[in-house]
């Protein structure tokens, strides 16, 4: 009756897992299979039927595969139970014990080929078998106490086996009396174990599909949520649609606008950022075969990488600045009285020491004392303004060129420029050179990303004034800044 039902088990199951490929079944088809097996040499049949001429290997073929059985029997548990993922230090236990007991087959397995004390052995199996159980009974209480439905068959199942596995270890211990009882509380105990596992992996199945069944159902419930959701939405802007028409292309204008500057911004990003990113990239690889090769060039490959990097910074800051200004970022203006003379001679100086070819051309007309040449605005941003004219005229002017710094004035108004002695701008160019991104050559040798007179033209409009500009086709070009005496 036992090796039928065992038998009847084993197949069952291994159905069952040719058509799932669940782990968990083939775990449980090697402990009922092995567990069998040693039961089946335990009782004398594989002396009789199986290895007839193997004295030695029957002293050892219980131990063998029970121990075997017990390993399986703990994997089995881990996956069964998830220890791995829930309650790491048993499973860390368990993985030891099952160390122990391959050790302990392999102390028996040497018995093939030497004397090895098979009694100590198998009293060390039971022993050792006599933990597992206790360990998987505790596993089981402790996964029972956050999910008591899904093990309360398996919690059950090894209640019975450890009974068992208890009453034989006393035995093999000579501590209880032989009896049939006692001789086959293994066998009984197992046997009601592997059935109460069978029903145990029945009802996890039937668990898993009715978790299953209820995530189907929520999600069919949250689709027609969302359905309704969305078709009441279809409404609100069916109804909406008439008074909102205009709100919606403007906003699709927007994004339109914001798109293209994006993509324009990228294209400039790609085409500005190559030639420094570059030289960096080239410099390094240099310095690093010449380290290879002992000659060091240190300080010249680092001088040509600050450099590069120096220029990456300026663009990254231009593009900050620039940012913040064009899109009110900046925040209120903080206006003060700005001594236009004293603010010439400043910037002249400040020039000088930058090694500019720049000089002060014009003289003021009229009859006003120069001192009271003063304008109301935010030092920061008016410096930004005419150091972003200078800059583009030493950038585009021919080298050794004089950069002329020039101011006028009348009742209303007070007027900065700037004067380079460069190719000039043609009046389409003109029209569009404070546009933002936009630059007069594409393909120009010089370096920017066309930010920077935008940003001039929005600082004057923060400042109620106007910037404009004058060009003679190779003969050069005038900016302008023209700031209101009162503004109000």
């Amino acid at each position: 009756m036992y090796f039928g039902g065992v038998a009847a088990l084993f197949f069952l199951n291994a159905c069952i897992f040719i058509t799932t490929r669940d782990r968990r079944f083939l775990y449980y088809l090697a402990y009922i299979g092995l567990f069998g097996l040693g039961i089946f040499a335990g009782n004398g049949y594989g002396r009789v039927f199986f290895w007839q001429d193997a004295a030695r290997f029957d002293q050892i073929s219980q131990g063998v595969f029970l121990g075997l059985a017990a390993i399986a029997a703990i994997h089995f548990s881990r996956i069964f139970l998830e220890t791995r993922s829930y309650l790491q230090r048993l499973d860390g236990v368990l993985v030891s014990l099952s160390v122990i007991l391959a050790a302990n087959v392999c102390l028996m397995l040497a018995h093939l080929k030497w004397t090895v004390p098979v009694k100590m052995a198998n009293q060390a199996l039971f022993g050792l078998s006599l933990i597992v159980a206790a360990v998987i009974l505790f596993a089981c209480v402790t996964a029972a106490r956050q999910r008591w439905e899904r093990v309360r068959i398996f919690l059950f199942s090894w209640q019975v086996l450890w009974l068992g596995v208890v009453v034989a270890s006393l035995r093999a211990f000579n501590i209880i009396p032989s009896n049939g009882f006692t001789q086959y509380a293994l066998q009984i105990s197992s046997a009601l174990e592997m059935i109460l596992l069978a029903f145990a992996m029945a009802d996890l199945i039937r668990l898993e599909m009715r978790q299953r069944d209820k995530d189907q159902a929520e999600a069919i419930a949250l689709r027609g949520q969302i359905i309704h959701l969305m078709t009441q939405s279809e409404r609100t802007l069916e109804l909406q649609v008439s008074n909102r028409t205009h709100d919606l292309q403007e906003a699709l204008q927007r994004e339109k606008e914001l798109k293209q500057r994006y993509v324009r911004f990228g294209s400039l990003i790609a085409h500005e950022f190559r030639n420094p990113l570059a030289v960096i990239m080239s410099q390094v690889e240099v310095a690093r075969r010449e380290l290879v090769t002992g000659t060091h060039h240190l300080e010249r490959r680092l001088s040509k990488v600050l450099l590069a990097t120096e220029q990456l910074r300026r663009l990254f800051e231009q593009w900050f600045e620039s940012d913040r200004i064009l899109n009110g970022a900046y925040g209120a203006l903080r206006q003060a009285p700005i001594d236009v003379n004293e603010w010439i001679a400043s910037t002249l100086d400040l020039a000088k020491q930058k090694g500019m070819r720049c000089r002060y051309a014009d003289h003021v007309p009229g009859t006003q004392p120069q001192a009271a040449l003063v304008v109301q605005g935010d030092r920061h941003l008016v410096d930004l303004a005419v150091w972003n004219l200078i800059e583009n005229a030493e950038k585009y002017a021919p080298g050794g060129a004089w950069i002329e710094l020039g101011l006028s004035f009348d009742v209303d108004s007070i007027t900065l420029s700037v004067t380079d002695q460069g190719a000039g701008i043609d009046d389409d160019a003109a029209e569009h050179i404070f546009d933002e991104f936009y630059r007069v050559n594409q393909e120009s040798q010089h370096r920017g990303l066309g930010l920077g007179l935008a940003m001039v033209a929005r600082i004057m409009q923060m400042h109620q004034g106007k910037a404009g500009v004058e060009s003679w086709p190779r003969s050069g070009s005038r900016f302008w800044l023209q700031f209101p005496r009162r503004p109000s």
